[in-house]
């Protein structure tokens, strides 16, 4: 008779960190379903001795697949719109950003847009207007400025802060912040190293999160 049972992958610690510790022990029973043979119930009442000697040889060995069972949902405030397009160029992963099509663009004292950017973005934004009309004239006015906004927001900085709910696995975060780690260490242009800096923080983020 086939029986199912929903596993909990959500490792939180009360401070709202996460719980690193707990997370690799859930890996590691984990990484004994193949070979136990009474499977993953029997795994978790084993001595967990056997637990941490099975973690460190995965994680020795390069077999992180079991890594690949903790979901993490981050919720990330501020984070340049090129490193979202970084973060969502690299799989598995869900996202749910903040949409530029139904944002506006206003210049602030202190904001990374500059003056000539939010003209810019203005002054295409009603151009975006006229020619949306012109060319789908059955479009709502509703459909017609949100797709001009978005088109227009190709005027502005790609550094330009945005909004997203980003889930990835345990393994997947990991990577990315390696792969960041390279990219940080061998950037050199301009916008290598404006690119390098986020990840920095983002990388910070991420150890201040445990």
């Amino acid at each position: 008779v086939m029986k199912t049972k929903i596993l909990q992958n959500f490792f939180l610690k009360e401070d709202g960190t996460f719980d690193l510790e707990n997370a690799l022990l859930f890996s590691g029973r984990i990484a004994g379903v193949c070979y136990d043979k009474e499977g993953f119930e029997h795994l978790e009442k084993e001595d967990i001795s056997n637990t941490q000697k099975r973690i460190n040889n995965t994680l020795e060995n390069d077999h992180h697949s079991v890594y690949d069972h903790i979901m993490i949902n981050f919720n990330i405030v501020g984070i340049p719109k090129i490193l979202a397009m970084v973060l969502n160029n690299e799989h598995q992963y869900t996202t749910s950003e903040k949409s530029a099509r139904y944002t506006d663009v206003t210049y602030k004292n202190g904001s990374i847009l500059t003056e000539r950017e939010v003209t810019l973005y203005n002054k295409w934004n009603e151009r975006f207007k006229e020619l949306i009309k012109e060319n789908y004239p059955d479009f709502t006015n509703f459909k017609i400025k949100t797709l001009a906004q978005e088109n227009a927001r190709y005027l502005v900085t790609v550094f330009c802060p945005t909004t997203m709910v980003y889930t990835t696995t345990f393994r997947q975060i990991n990577y990315i912040a390696s792969w960041m780690k390279d990219y940080i260490e061998k950037a050199k242009t301009p916008f290598e190293l404006k690119l390098a800096k986020a990840m920095k923080e983002f990388i910070s983020c991420l150890e201040k999160e445990n």
